[in-house]
């Protein structure tokens, strides 16, 4: 009984993983979805989150009652999984000031080498015996790695997180 609570409960929080994963992901996308998808499920998850509260969790904890668990205690923790840790846990794992999840999906970071810039320098110099020495070198200014695959920035991850999840719980 447990493994099914837990598999409702995951069917159920699909749609909100949806609405931070796709408040992220740029209209150039390796899924092909374009700002029209993206802004109706990002505009959808608080009416989603809604009903899932309201009608999904009570529904589910009634079906679920014979697995031994106190209906109670199944609400408020599926409620409690649904409305918070779920949302806060995949804003945290996609955001931009995060762990920047959204990069992952990012078509130009799917192809190895698109960031790769780098600068050839080329100087001259005379050397101590009079002659003329000519010296070539290049430099990375920008990598793949920077862009890509960043380390998260935490400084900004509390704010694009409130950002993104005060969307969802003040529609």
């Amino acid at each position: 009984w447990l493994l099914l609570w837990l598999n409702g409960l995951a069917v159920m929080s699909i749609p909100i993983v949806m609405f931070a994963a796709f408040e992220w992901l740029p209209e150039d996308n390796c899924f092909k979805l374009g700002s029209n998808v993206l802004g109706l499920v990002h505009g959808g998850g608080a009416y989603f989150l809604a009903w899932a509260s309201n009608f999904g969790v009570p529904w589910w904890t009634r079906v679920c009652r014979r697995s031994g668990v106190s209906p109670v205690l199944s609400q408020m923790l599926a409620r409690t999984l649904v409305v918070w840790v779920v949302p806060l846990c995949a804003s945290v794992l996609m955001a931009d000031g995060c762990f920047r999840g959204w990069a992952r999906w990012w078509i130009p970071c799917q192809h190895s080498g698109d960031f790769d810039v780098s600068v050839v320098i080329s100087y001259s110099y005379v050397d101590f015996f009079g002659d003329v020495e000519t010296r070539t070198f290049a430099t990375p200014v920008l990598e793949q790695q920077s862009v890509c695959g960043s380390p998260p920035a935490w400084g900004r991850c509390t704010r694009d997180v409130i950002n993104n999840l005060s969307v969802l719980y003040t529609r």
